[in-house]
């Protein structure tokens, strides 16, 4: 897995966290609420059928932070 932090040029309160790496990683640092929607599920099956055929896959996220936010 790979995570960079960007800062927004144009609101220097604002941060975007960007990830990428392997589908069960990136699957496991969704939101609890969000992990069993239809999006989520159909991203997750889609995933699967690419797995299947022999491809490769990675999944990016996107987070966007308030720059005053502490680090956890």
């Amino acid at each position: 897995m790979m995570t960079i932090v960007v800062k927004n040029p144009l609101d220097a309160n604002k941060l975007y966290v960007f990830t990428k790496g392997a589908d069960e990683a990136i699957f496991q640092l969704l939101d609890p609420k969000s992990a069993n929607d239809s999006e989520t599920l159909l991203q997750e099956r889609q995933v699967d059928e690419f797995a299947e055929q022999g491809l490769r896959t990675l999944v990016f996220g996107m987070r966007v932070l308030d720059a005053g936010m502490p680090e956890s």
